[in-house]
């Protein structure tokens, strides 16, 4: 699913760039046994690199906020598991905005256990910045 939603993007890109364009006409859709910049693990990657670079640009925006909470809440995935999600809201210019930040693994239904969670994911992104 993600492989045919950057292969989407990527050709909306296309429509504005002749150097993509062209690439795509080379390379897209030859089938197995080619080698091509267009592979799923390929694919993956830009994914990959566009979620950082998007998460990047939400915590610094957060940064730059005077204000801002955090909204923690238990959902359930396809498969029926619970997880977490994160939320961010912020104050931009005179404007509140409101980022889906991330899912992370449940750790309980209760309240002790979810700042835990959360704790321990802020502490990995190493927030909050001294």
């Amino acid at each position: 699913m993600t492989t045919i939603l950057v292969l989407g993007l990527l050709e909306l890109l296309a429509q504005y760039d002749d150097f993509l364009v062209q690439h795509l006409r080379e390379h897209g859709g030859r089938g197995s046994g080619h080698t091509s910049c267009l592979s799923s693990a390929i694919c993956e990657e830009v994914i990959s690199l566009m979620s950082a670079r998007l998460l990047q640009e939400i915590v610094s925006r957060i940064s730059m906020s005077k204000y801002y909470s955090v909204s923690l809440d238990i959902i359930p995935d396809e498969g029926h598991i619970d997880q977490l999600t994160l939320v961010f809201r912020y104050i931009e210019g005179s404007s509140p905005v409101e980022r889906f930040f991330t899912f992370m693994p449940n750790r309980g239904h209760k309240a002790f256990g979810m700042f835990n969670a959360l704790h321990k994911f802020l502490e990995l992104q190493g927030w909050p910045k001294k």
